[in-house]
């Protein structure tokens, strides 16, 4: 679904059945954009702790990597880039299987709107109003400036997306935070 924001998500979803070379030749690729890679099953814990190694060894690229399976990165690396959300995005089979068919038929149209809404705002601003809130919930959690940048992209997303009035868009954006810091301070 997040793919679809940027393209053709058959295109632009990679997978784990490649070599360690490759993806980071990818992210090179992708430099300041999302990478989206699926199958995460289909590597060893040593191969997990390597790629990871190699996207939080501050190289000259900087991506937010994006993967999916179901194996979890806890334990793999114990870097402090890495942060986890668990959950899933439909409660049905159903509902997963009409939007991965509406996302391979409408694709990329949405990045351009939510670009032109970004240009319009302050997001300097907007970022420090939901971080200082946030910072009351997780005060010196190691992802909290990592999860003010979610919910500023979900206050925008909210607002150029869903045409969602700002301030419930922000308050929406402000309960994101505060569950997932809720979530990540509990485990």
């Amino acid at each position: 679904m997040a793919a679809s924001i940027w393209g053709d998500p058959t295109v632009l979803i990679g997978s784990f059945n490649t070599t360690l070379t490759a993806l980071k030749n990818k992210c090179k690729l992708f430099n300041h954009m999302p990478v989206f890679i699926d199958d995460i099953m289909l590597w060893k814990p040593r191969e997990l702790n390597k790629f990871v190694d190699m996207m939080c060894s501050g190289e000259a690229w900087q991506n937010i990597i994006i993967t999916a399976g179901e194996k979890h990165l806890t334990g793999v690396s114990s870097h402090e880039q890495v942060m986890q959300i668990h959950g899933k995005a439909f409660n049905n089979p159903e509902d997963a299987e009409h939007a991965h068919r509406l996302f391979e038929k409408a694709y990329g149209t949405v990045g351009p709107v939510y670009i032109e809404g970004v240009k319009t705002r302050d997001v300097k601003s907007d970022y420090e109003s939901l971080y200082k809130i946030l910072k009351k919930v997780g005060e010196n959690h190691c992802h909290l400036s990592h999860i003010a940048v979610i919910c500023l992209g979900d206050f925008y997303g909210s607002m150029f997306i869903w045409n969602k009035e700002e301030k419930r868009a922000f308050e929406q954006a402000r309960d994101l935070g505060v569950a997932l810091l809720m979530g990540i301070i509990g485990k």
